[in-house]
């Protein structure tokens, strides 16, 4: 999505990672229901409650009729919710029996940047709480996803657009490339998402957005700016989180989310 789009308050950050409707007790969390909504898109960034899960339902199959149940409040059509969702990781908490399901957003099979979500079953199997980003009425959006440039070629227009950029780089690191449908100024894109890190002769961790259609750069930016900042966390704690400058502002910085 639009990165403009990705700066939050630290407050709300702090709310949907490090809250203990997370890793905690979950009964004390879902005796009564909390929703926060997004201010973009007007969908439930986090929810905490208590869903009585339907009986006979395996642990994966309750996280995505939990995530149909919420059709309505995702903006979503609701024949098409369980097509829509991938789960990609699933933890077990020892201690308390709970587990945590992470999904991620998908349009035709490609993860959507910035869209994924975690559920939580707490041991009875019943969902106490959901927290992440849901991109509402894609079924709307006419996104061509028939790539016309391989991820090769995306490869070489992030490396010659970098070195016109920052000059000749003789050694780059970890450098990957991905399939995403990224949102960029109200827009949809069929993207290549290319990151490597460079040392010299710039410092950085660069992301590069390259349109699968038309090889242009949709977006970039370079991750490598991070600071140590501190916020609020759901009960009023204070909580320390890496943040990310962009455009003078700062926002939540978690490679681990897509």
């Amino acid at each position: 999505m639009s990165l403009n789009k990705k700066v939050i308050s630290s407050t709300l950050a702090l709310s949907l990672v490090f809250g203990g409707l997370m890793f905690g007790g979950s009964s004390v969390f879902a005796e009564k229901t909390k929703i926060h909504f997004n201010e973009t898109y007007e969908t439930p960034s986090y929810i905490i409650e208590n869903w009585e899960a339907p009986e006979g339902l395996s642990k994966r199959d309750i996280v995505l009729s939990y995530m149909e149940s919420k059709s309505n409040s995702f903006k979503l059509a609701s024949e098409s919710t369980k097509q829509n969702f991938k789960i990609i990781e699933e933890k077990k908490n020892e201690e308390t029996g709970n587990y945590h399901f992470k999904l991620e957003q998908q349009y035709e099979g490609i993860p959507i940047f910035g869209a994924d979500q975690t559920v939580a079953l707490d041991e009875t199997n019943n969902v106490t709480a959901y927290f992440g980003q849901v991109i509402p009425s894609l079924e709307h959006q006419n996104i061509i996803t028939d790539a016309k440039i391989t991820k090769e070629e995306a490869i070489d227009i992030f490396k010659n657009t970098l070195e016109e950029k920052i000059g000749t780089v003789e050694s780059y690191d970890g450098l990957e490339v991905e399939e995403y449908i990224y949102e960029y100024e109200n827009q949809f894109y069929y993207t290549y998402l290319v990151t490597a890190s460079t040392v010299y002769p710039k410092v950085g961790y660069w992301h590069y957005f390259i349109d699968a259609i038309s090889g242009d750069v949709v977006d970039s930016f370079n991750a490598a700016h991070e600071v140590t900042a501190f916020g609020q966390g759901v009960f009023g704690e204070k909580r320390k989180f890496e943040a990310q400058e962009y455009n003078g502002l700062y926002r939540l910085y978690d490679e681990t989310r897509g």
